[in-house]
């Protein structure tokens, strides 16, 4: 009877190992996404805080702030690592980081009626409306300029609502067209980002279809032919304008060529790679040191954690976790330059 028991409940756990397992993969995958979100909350309590001047929602924000620093240094570890246990911790100091975070709105709400606050809302939605007016030409998305008339309108009518002391509805419209406004803005930045990062994974495939053209792994050929297939394919979607794609498709290609190199190179290709990096570390860092953007300190941090634990796991002979820690870090400084390099 007990062996019979036996039987029965050892599939039983293996198949509930195996539904924890299927889910591991999807927790880390979306840790990153889940992160940013409480970055953006932090962001609009940032600014909430200081319109309202409340000093308890500043403690509110300090302490999601300070949880959210935590946050994602247990993230870019989890990432690079794959290890799922980090990323647990990682989202839940995030979920508590998001949370103060909403408590520090919730405070600063109790002034959106205020009559000055609404004022001021309305006169940073002036300037928003300047601002992407400039960035917007010809070339630009056809549904940017639909947004744009559209936030222009509903500001229009905030101040139509202002003037008839309606405040609450004028708050509702001006905030509407700030939303629509950041969205274009955001769009067009990203836009431009995908070309940035589009031209420097140009130059790295090149740089690694010339370090792996003599490599003698018994897929080289394969592998070559496969990058060299999805180059041509993201060169036409770069010609078409759709850049962002075109950037996503590079990429894979460079991850092949770069997991050939990796195959092939062994230590040496570590420490070719640690030197290049560090390198790039040291240059970017005097434009860190003076930028005012915490993301930008942030990531210089990570990037740095990146390369000393590459570095030690090298040392270990774990090239393969080596490996992950260097890409990471190449992201990372890659997002970085993007920021103090504009």
């Amino acid at each position: 009877m007990r062996g019979w028991s036996q039987l029965v409940i050892l599939p039983v756990m293996l198949f509930i190992a195996g539904i924890v397992s299927a889910q591991n993969p999807h927790d880390i995958a979306t840790l990153r996404a889940e992160l940013e979100q409480t970055d953006e909350v932090i962001i609009q309590a940032r600014e909430a805080v200081a319109e309202s001047g409340s000093e308890r929602a500043r403690a509110q924000l300090t302490a999601a702030e300070k949880l959210q620093e935590r946050a994602w240094s247990l993230g870019n570890a989890a990432i690079a690592e794959d290890n799922v246990q980090l990323a647990k911790q990682a989202r839940k100091f995030t979920d508590k980081a998001r949370q103060r975070a909403e408590q520090a709105l919730a405070v600063t709400r109790q002034a959106e009626e205020n009559d000055d606050f609404v004022r001021r809302r309305i006169e940073a939605t002036d300037d928003l409306i300047a601002a992407t007016q400039e960035k917007l030409t010809g070339d630009s998305p056809p549904e940017f300029r639909v947004m744009f008339d559209s936030a222009r309108e509903k500001q229009q009518r905030a101040r139509e609502f202002l003037q008839s002391r309606r405040l609450k509805m004028a708050l509702q419209m001006t905030l509407q067209a700030q939303k629509s406004l950041n969205r274009i803005l955001d769009g067009l930045g990203l836009q431009e980002k995908a070309q940035r990062e589009y031209d420097a994974l140009q130059e790295r495939y090149l740089s690694l279809s010339r370090q792996t053209a003599a490599s003698d792994h018994p897929e080289a050929d394969a592998r070559r032919r496969q990058a060299e297939q999805m180059r041509s394919e993201a060169e036409q979607q770069a010609a078409d304008g759709r850049y962002a794609q075109a950037e996503r498709t590079l990429r894979k290609a460079v991850e092949i060529l770069a997991a050939l190199q990796q195959s092939a190179d062994g230590p040496q290709m570590i420490a070719a790679s640690l030197e290049e990096l560090t390198r790039w570390a040291d240059r970017l860092a005097p434009q860190v040191q003076t930028s005012t953007d915490p993301k930008a300190h942030r990531l210089y941090d990570a990037a740095r954690d990146h390369l000393t634990q590459g570095a030690a796991l090298a040392q270990q002979g774990n090239y393969e976790r080596a490996a992950k820690r260097l890409q990471a870090a190449r992201q990372t400084l890659s997002e970085l330059s993007n920021i103090v390099e504009q």
